[in-house]
Order: C-alpha cells, then structure tokens, then sequence
C-alpha cells in the first residue's frame, strides 16, 4: 500500500546518503599501500652577512657629497667650453708655389713643409704650411698643384745660432687634399657645422 512505497522511498534514501558518505571518506583518506612524502618548511638562507641599516646622518653625508661632486664635474666641464678654449679655423684653397720639402724631427718623425699661393680679390698671397706625417701623394705633388688645406694658426719660435729668437707665424695642416668639386663640398659642410656650434655657444662673461 502506500505505507509500504513511503517506507521502501525512506530506505532508498538512507541507502543513497550512506553510498555518497562512502565515496567522500574513501577520496579524502590516504590510500593504503601509497607512500606519502612529507616535505619540511623552507629554511631561510644565509649569505654569511648581516643586514645593518644606515643611519640616516650617514645618507645625509653621502648625498651632500654626490651633489658636490656633480658640481665639480660641471665646472670642469666648463673650462673646457668652447666659449672658453675660443676657435683656430684655417681654411686654404690654392695651388702649391713650390716643391714640397720635408725633414726628420727626433722623436716626431716626418715634417712636411709646403708654401700655398692663394688667388683672391685682394690680389694673390703665399702662406706656408706645416704638416706632420704627410701623405705620399703630397710628397710627389709638384708646383702648381691645387690642393684644399684645413688647419690652425700657429706661431713658432727657435733660438738662431747667433743666440737671438725667431718666429714664425704659418698653418699647421691637419688634413690636405687634393682640390676638386666633391672635396670642396665636403669640406664645405665641415665648415657650416664648425660655424654653426660657434654661433650657439653663449659668449664668455
């Protein structure tokens, strides 16, 4: 009858709880016959030195003297301004008057010495030139070769065998070409670029 339904109903539910218990007692229990490895905690590694914290005088000390010295750097930095050392520029554009001559100087080696005739509007002038380590090119030019000269001014001085001093005021070359079109437009732009930091450097006070 229904008593009877109602009954075997409350048995099946007693049997199906008591499966689902079963199943969650066995997942959550270790297994037998399964070795279980237990690891320790981490230790705490040693690098053989103990942290010690700073005194905040001792920071204090240290950027004072990181501030000095970066103001130390910037007035060195400023003596060698350009505005300081100033600009020796010298460009020649000419034709060699002379032979090349050249001589040995201990302990400097091979100096060239060559005279330049530079044609202008106010008429023609001869200046000489002094140029260390000469190319061989140089050496086998001629009279009457065109060549492009950049350099600086210098004044020399020697004792004479009569015991008084001389100068002499010509153009130490640092580079000498050969003239010709793409040598003038190249140093054409290296002279723009020198002129152009020149104009933007702020004068001396």
């Amino acid at each position: 009858g229904a008593g009877g339904l109602d009954s075997w109903r409350s048995l099946y539910g007693v049997i199906v709880a008591g499966l689902r218990y079963s199943r969650f007692s066995a997942s959550s229990s270790p297994k037998r016959g399964v070795r279980q490895t237990v690891f320790p905690p981490p230790r705490k590694r040693s690098f053989g030195y103990k942290e010690t914290a700073m005194p905040s005088g001792t920071r204090n000390e240290i950027s004072k003297k990181a501030v000095e010295a970066g103001k130390k750097g910037k007035t060195d930095n400023k003596s060698n301004s350009p505005a300081e050392t100033g600009l020796n520029f010298a460009i020649l554009v000419g034709v060699l008057s002379s032979e090349v001559e050249t001589r040995e100087i201990q302990d400097r080696g091979e100096v060239a010495t060559l005279q330049v005739r530079v044609m202008s509007p106010d008429g023609a002038a001869t200046v000489p030139v002094t140029m260390w380590a000469p190319p061989a090119w140089l050496l086998a030019a001629g009279e009457g070769t065109p060549v492009l000269v950049v350099g600086k001014v210098r004044r020399r001085f020697w004792r004479t065998p009569v015991g008084t001093t001389g100068s002499r005021v010509d153009v130490e070359a640092t580079s000498v070409t050969r003239d010709g079109p793409r040598q003038r437009a190249s140093l054409a732009k290296r002279a723009d670029a020198i002129l152009a930091s020149v104009a933007l450097t702020p004068l001396p006070k």
